[in-house]
């Protein structure tokens, strides 16, 4: 037993012994041969500098092809029913709709007084398109109502609102008049809109310089003026009265 035990006290020298020798040829081989690998350098000698990581390659950055534009189509509309009492009366031709002009300038023009009513003729529909080319975005609008106007006044009938195309700063077709800014328009139950406001579409070639949240905006419009003659529409001097534009309507705002 205690033979055992020395000898195992001796061989742990001589062991030690020995990896310090080959610790020490491995440091000799490394620096005789610079063709070694770094890393076995780094086993050989913990106690070395460990040189920084380089850095990786460089990788080519690869970018997803642009989307090109496409032509898309967008349709909307609204069904819109109108109902309603009226407590005196108007024209019934515009039953639905507060226009001055059309309220009675003496008792019972219209008939008596009290009235229900009910109508749809505010819906519309349309269409717009945007057609990609190489000046840029086409846009047009195709958008019709059924509120008739004019020879059509009270008919629930096809009424054309907006026929227009637009191309950059350019747009032709009808389309809300210049003369006044659309987007002021306030929204509002009454068809009609507000008393004093000039709401007209006209036919129009506009170029608009300044286009986004503020616009400025040029047309050269269809010339002509209308107007509510009321009791005057039938006087003998007005009759064969008509009107002659040389020249176009000049709008902006």
């Amino acid at each position: 037993m205690i033979r055992r035990f020395s000898f195992r006290l001796t061989l742990a020298p001589l062991t030690a012994a020995a990896l310090l020798a080959a610790a020490g040829t491995a440091r000799a081989q490394v620096a005789a041969d610079p063709g070694v690998p770094a890393i076995a350098a780094i086993t050989a000698d913990p106690g070395a500098a460990v040189p920084p990581p380089s850095d990786p390659p460089a990788q080519a950055s690869v970018q997803a092809p642009a989307t090109e534009p496409k032509p898309g189509v967008s349709i909307y509309g609204a069904a819109m029913l109108d109902m309603g009492f009226q407590a005196e009366q108007n024209d019934a031709n515009w039953f639905d709709v507060l226009r001055p002009s059309k309220l009675p300038s003496f008792k019972h023009e219209f008939g008596r007084d009290g009235r229900n009513f009910a109508g749809f003729r505010q819906s519309r529909m349309g269409v717009k398109t945007m057609t990609p080319t190489t000046l840029g975005e086409l846009k047009t609008t195709f958008e019709f109502e059924l509120f008739g106007v004019g020879v059509d006044a009270g008919q629930t009938t096809f009424r054309l609102r907006d026929v227009y195309g637009e191309l950059g700063h350019f747009g032709a077709g009808q389309a809300d008049s210049p003369f006044m800014d659309g987007s002021i328009f306030p929204n509002s139950l009454e068809y009609w809109g507000p008393n004093g406001m000039v709401y007209f579409k006209n036919v129009q070639f506009r170029f608009s310089p300044l286009q986004g949240d503020n616009e400025v905006v040029f047309a050269a419009e269809r010339p002509g003026a209308s107007g509510d003659a009321g009791i005057y529409a039938n006087r003998i001097e007005l009759q064969n009265v008509q009107g002659r534009f040389p020249a176009p309507d000049l709008s902006t705002h």
